[in-house]
């Protein structure tokens, strides 16, 4: 074996085994893992070391997600390799130098894990199918702290009269195991502020928003005051409606189908918005600010 090939082979091997240990650290599904390393056996070092390196750059990453999932499409889970391994990398170029801890590293990252779990429950399938989305976490662009989820951002169009269009915020995710209860939700934004403070002192953001249907006007009439959801929605001066949105439906339901007759009954919740969808009607989603 020629000198260079060897060097290539260790290489591909440290790939392998960072990638690896990642995604049991993680706890990927074993299934996944194994398909994982499977598909990814016949991508070359380079790819992996020019995939990842665009991957953790912000500027880069949108456009090369988009690519990775059009020339895996039918390898998803050679695609999910080349994703963590920007991940494994992410920890040692972007994390390490600013000293966030690995807890913080650990718990965004856990989002691989999520996405897949969250694909498997509504198809019965194993799949990973969020490269238009894991970007924003390789390229340090979103922190999980806590409950809730950061994104680096700007304040979106159409609110010229609050002087914030394209002004530095924070776009707050809720993700689908996080715990909507007031003491967590208000223990994750006080550690925010911190986190920011402390990690990324020359960011000023204006304001931290959200965008989503748990600020659907349409859960305060379906729940109790007192709710987790109409909680944590009260925290937010809402500013726009999208009546027409139906991004709740997979979390309330755990399914998006036709079916809609067969959707669970099991909460008031399910039951409310189900007699909503089968008069024609939508769950909506709102945009707020973050008030208190």
């Amino acid at each position: 074996m020629r000198f260079k090939d060897m060097k290539r082979g260790n290489l591909m091997k440290k790939i392998s085994n960072e990638i690896q240990i990642l995604a049991e650290t993680l706890t990927l599904p074993k299934v996944v893992i194994e398909q994982m390393i499977v598909q990814a056996k016949n991508i070359l070092d380079e790819v992996f070391e020019q995939y990842s390196h665009e991957l953790m750059d912000p500027n880069k990453a949108k456009a090369t997600a988009k690519k990775i999932d059009k020339v895996y499409e039918e390898e998803p889970f050679a695609a999910l390799a080349i994703y963590l391994y920007a991940a494994s990398q992410s920890w040692k170029k972007i994390y390490q130098p600013l000293k966030i801890p690995r807890t913080i590293y650990l718990a965004t990252m856990n989002a691989f894990t999520r996405f897949i779990h969250e694909h498997f429950q509504v198809t019965g399938s194993y799949r990973f199918d969020r490269g238009f989305w894991i970007w924003h976490y390789t390229s340090g662009l979103i922190f999980r702290i806590g409950e809730l989820e950061y994104e680096m951002t700007y304040f979106p169009k159409g609110y010229t009269d609050l002087r914030l269009e394209g002004k530095q915020c924070l776009s707050l995710h809720i993700p689908s195991d996080a715990d909507l209860s007031q003491n967590k939700i208000r223990d994750s934004y006080e550690s925010a502020i911190r986190f920011f403070e402390l990690y990324f002192p020359d960011y000023h953001y204006q304001v931290m928003y959200t965008d989503t249907w748990l600020l659907s006007p349409n859960l305060t009439k379906w729940l109790k005051k007192e709710s987790k959801i109409c909680l944590f929605a009260a925290d937010y001066r809402l500013l726009s409606v999208d009546e027409q949105d139906d991004s709740g439906v997979p979390w309330i339901f755990g399914r998006v189908d036709a079916q809609i007759h067969d959707y669970p009954e099991s909460t008031s919740l399910q039951r409310q918005a189900k007699e909503q969808l089968l008069a024609g009607e939508h769950i909506g989603s709102g945009l707020g600010i973050l008030t208190s």
